[in-house]
């Protein structure tokens, strides 16, 4: 057996890390939508009362998505 092929068939982590990411990353996507979706549901007033404007909505969205670290975010599911 050479060293790549044992390396290959003892080593599942980088498989692991992939699906991992793959799901994380599904998961942050959708609760990114989720999050836009319900912001986009509040009536204009609304959002005055908050102190947001509506063209804001998605820039506010992805601010707070990328402030919120992988394992703060996997902890919310």
């Amino acid at each position: 057996m050479t060293h790549c092929e044992k390396t290959a068939s003892t080593s599942p982590a980088p498989a692991l890390s992939l699906a991992v990411w793959i799901t994380t990353f599904i998961h942050r996507q959708r609760y990114r939508q989720a999050a836009l979706k319900n912001m986009r549901r509040l009536s204009d007033r609304e959002l005055h009362d908050i102190g947001i404007d509506r063209r804001d909505i998605t820039a506010l969205v992805d601010r707070e998505m990328s402030r919120m670290r992988t394992d703060e975010f996997r902890s919310r599911f």
